[in-house]
């Protein structure tokens, strides 16, 4: 395959992001080292999209990016992270991740922190995740943030918003389907429940 035919392809990808620099960052990135033809459905599955909003856009590229992902585990940890959102602590991704069942193969903490700190420069690479201000925290683009929870909840039934106001609390009908609440720098106007019918729900590590 001569280089001008996958120039030729790269640029025809990066006009359909609309131009946004993190999309066609995260698509060029979950691409790289991909064959022509994995290179030609991805353009094939851009064509079909009709993006009226930036964050349609942001979504089909992140969600390009993390079907490429190599396994189950890298899947489960970025949507993890996408939950605990920006600048936050390697430390607490690790208790969740044990709490959770997600490393798969560790039998003490130290394989459990090296295979953890494996995961997030994988996530990295694809810019999925990013460098905080310290070696201790790990960070997200926040508009891939917001792509990767819409991913959780349609893909793993959660329930996860960020920046509102939650009025009432959900009706104990729907919460019973959802494995995952999450709620981030959100404000609850009403009392929480005195007991949560969640029977699906996955409970982690204080």
């Amino acid at each position: 395959m001569i280089k001008t035919e996958f120039d030729s392809l790269a640029s025809q990808i990066a006009k359909k992001c609309s131009g946004l620099p993190v999309a066609i960052v995260t698509v060029g990135r979950a691409l790289k080292g991909k064959s022509f033809p994995i290179w030609k459905e991805a353009l094939r599955q851009l064509e079909r999209q009709e993006f009226t909003e930036v964050q349609e856009t942001t979504e089909f590229s992140t969600k390009l990016s993390y079907d490429h992902l190599e396994d189950e585990e890298l899947k489960a940890t970025f949507l993890l992270c996408s939950q605990m959102g920006n600048d936050s602590l390697i430390v607490d991704l690790l208790k969740y991740c044990i709490g959770l069942g997600i490393l798969e193969g560790v039998y003490t903490i130290r394989e459990a922190q090296d295979k953890l700190n494996v995961l997030i420069g994988s996530l990295k690479n694809p810019n999925l995740l990013l460098d905080s201000y310290s070696g201790d925290c790990f960070t997200i683009h926040d508009i891939v943030c917001d792509a990767a929870l819409s991913i959780a909840f349609k893909e793993q039934h959660a329930f996860l918003k960020r920046y509102i106001r939650l009025d009432d609390w959900l009706d104990e009908d729907k919460l019973e389907k959802y494995i995952t609440i999450s709620l981030q720098y959100s404000d609850i106007d009403d009392e929480l429940p005195e007991s949560i019918n969640c029977t699906e729900t996955q409970s982690t590590p204080t």
